[in-house]
């Protein structure tokens, strides 16, 4: 008898976005957990001559505005975290906006871009396939499924960080029992052996965070996002 809304990270984009939404996204929502992220990564065709990121860069720099990277859409999370390590890395590089992650992957193995910025689950397979090279993930620490992947963050970039997520909301003001309710059954279902492995397995990172934690962390990614949509002058057309 209740609604709740699983949605990804575009939950802390769209309202820098999108214009005359009939509701605030910041007060509309009771956040209960950040329940899985999926770590972004930055992958090379196999042809392209970087075989680390720091060689990526000089390459980028070599020849600006002409190296093509793939995401998975305008204005989604690999898009931002693209906009995001050009301007850590300063380097100018050509966005190709894909209808979906597993679209950029497939055109990466084709030889058709020079990289992807997009999920591991995304791109995992065609590397997994001998088609493509990762060269870093955004993620804070090394993924267990792709230890020999380091971070971008341990790459030259402290303190970088760029994922997708999903987590589930509630409507504003739902009663507190229900939001712990939900929080503890989807606790317990992350727990479960069997589904931590899978999703490690497929290259995602369970979490489960308490409604407090999600808060925070829905809350800062908003300011964050809307400061990055700014300066880099992302449109959702």
């Amino acid at each position: 008898g209740h609604s709740f809304l699983w949605d990804a990270s575009s939950h802390i984009v769209n309202p820098s976005l999108l214009r005359g939404l009939p509701f605030d996204y910041a007060t509309a929502f009771a956040p209960i957990s950040l329940v899985v992220t999926f770590p972004s990564a930055v992958a090379v065709k196999n042809d392209f001559r970087a075989r680390t990121l720091a060689e990526f860069v000089a390459a980028a720099k070599a020849r600006p505005g002409t190296i093509t990277v793939g995401t998975q859409g305008n204005a989604t999370a690999g898009h931002l975290g693209l906009a995001a390590f050009q301007r850590a890395a300063g380097i100018d590089v050509v966005h190709v906006p894909y209808r979906g992650g597993s679209a950029a992957a497939q055109d990466l193995a084709a030889g058709s871009i020079d990289a992807v910025f997009t999920t591991l689950v995304s791109a995992g397979p065609v590397v997994d396939g001998g088609r493509a090279r990762f060269l870093a993930v955004g993620t804070t620490s090394r993924v267990e499924s792709r230890p020999d992947v380091p971070t971008i963050a341990e790459s030259g970039y402290p303190g970088f960080e760029s994922n997708e997520w999903a987590g589930l909301f509630g409507p504003a003001n739902t009663p507190r029992p229900v939001v712990d309710a939900m929080y503890g059954a989807l606790s317990d279902a992350i727990a479960d052996p069997a589904l931590r492995a899978r999703l490690v397995q497929i290259g995602c990172v369970p979490v489960a965070s308490r409604p407090e934690e999600f808060a925070r962390f829905v809350r800062e990614g908003r300011d964050q996002m809307a400061a990055l949509v700014r300066e880099a002058n992302i449109r959702a057309e």
